[in-house]
């Protein structure tokens, strides 16, 4: 198996485990699951990432990493953080 063919299927198992589990995380829980508790979660959820992008991507500047890249390599970082939150 080729490498990047390799990494490409881990990235995908990552992605389905981590779908997989907060739905399980959610059918059984009390949430109340209204209209506003979802939009407010979403964009809580978008400004903790906005933050934490800009912080990584300030002390990865110096090595030139053009946004592309730095936007894959955090989608991947960002679904192993939630599938594996104690590393």
């Amino acid at each position: 198996m080729k490498t990047k063919k390799g990494f490409q299927i881990i990235d995908l198992l990552f992605i389905v485990a981590s779908i997989i589990y907060s739905l399980f995380f959610i059918k059984y829980s009390d949430l109340v699951i209204n209209l506003s508790n979802i939009f407010s979660l979403i964009f809580v959820f978008i400004l903790i990432h906005l933050f934490k992008c800009l912080r990584q991507y300030l002390l990865l500047m110096e090595n030139s990493i053009n946004i592309v890249e730095f936007s894959i390599m955090y989608i991947k970082t960002t679904f192993c953080s939630i599938v594996l939150p104690y590393k």
